[in-house]
């Protein structure tokens, strides 16, 4: 850490990301360089989001199981479960009604004008009928299968089930597969980390294509449910985050933005929780100093079902 702030500015990643955004924009939102800029760059973005989605499955995978048979079974593994979904539950209870309250105040859709987005194919949603759908859900029948389509959740529970099965082997298999998970996820950490390194260049070509698709018309008519969705994540990052990191972590709020400041700005840029996952690692304990045991337990589970957005 003391490396990277003596450090001058311009080599510091999250101002790389940053002065990108801004290069992107100016030249995807100019009617003359846009068209082509897009066309010509926009794919560095693509290639850029490929190469992140490619590490987060074996990432989870290596990083659950290693952490999971680090923390060991019984009380600690329970302690460490109880703590995380308690405050899942809080901070996605906490989103809800910051939701509700803004968009009651706001009301953006009074007035609106639906009769194109009513005409367009809406997508279809599939949600658990019942807690029992919900739970067979989470059951892989084959996790091969499940690593393939990005089903999280399922990989989670197979992978926390297999650090459990390693904690309860005879000692000798035991700490080979430990060892083995172990040194997998330190070379998923290190991909990653090169591709961490590309990501100005891939933030460019995202801002660009982004840039280029706003359209004036567009942009006034979903003007008013903008400032509602901004509205409430504003509070919310603003306001009730930093309240729990005071009051649950006893962290200053301006230290722990600081450290994560490379996956809030890559969040914000590709408009992914899953593709900010591998950032959001490398920061939190090569920055904040979080232990592998927590981190790798908390933060995949957290991307898939504690999305407060």
């Amino acid at each position: 850490m003391h490396e990277s702030s003596a450090r001058p500015w311009y080599r510091k990643l999250h101002w790389q990301i940053l002065l990108a955004m801004a290069i992107g924009l100016a030249v995807g939102g100019n009617s003359v360089t846009g068209p082509g800029a897009a066309a010509n760059l926009g794919w560095l973005g693509d290639l850029f989001v490929r190469l992140l989605r490619m590490v987060i499955v074996p990432l989870v995978l290596t990083s659950v199981i290693s952490g999971v048979a680090s923390v060991g079974g019984g009380g600690s593994l329970g302690r460490l479960f109880g703590k995380t979904m308690g405050y899942y539950v809080l901070s996605s209870l906490l989103a809800i009604l910051t939701g509700l309250l803004v968009v009651n105040l706001i009301r953006p859709g009074d007035g609106a004008n639906l009769a194109k987005a009513t005409a367009q194919a809406l997508p279809e949603l599939s949600t658990p009928s019942s807690p029992v759908d919900l739970l067979l859900g989470m059951v892989p029948t084959n996790v091969a299968a499940a690593a393939a389509q990005g089903d999280m959740l399922a990989l989670i529970l197979f992978s926390i089930l297999f650090g459990l099965a390693i904690v309860h082997l005879p000692e000798k298999p035991g700490q080979a597969l430990l060892g083995f998970f172990d040194a997998a996820f330190q070379a998923m950490m290190q991909i990653t980390s090169w591709v961490i390194r590309l990501a100005p260049i891939g933030v460019l070509g995202l801002m660009i294509r982004a840039a280029d698709r706003l359209d004036g018309s567009s942009i006034k008519a979903l003007a008013l449910y903008m400032v509602t969705i901004a509205s409430a994540l504003s509070i919310h990052l603003f306001v009730t985050l930093p309240l729990l990191l005071i009051l649950l972590g006893r962290i200053k709020p301006s230290i722990h933005f600081k450290n994560m400041i490379e996956p809030l700005t890559m969040a914000f840029s590709s408009s992914s929780s899953a593709a900010t996952l591998p950032v959001t690692m490398n920061a939190v304990e090569k920055r904040v100093g979080v232990s592998n045991k927590v981190s790798s337990f908390v933060l995949p589970m957290g991307a898939t079902i504690n999305m407060d957005g």
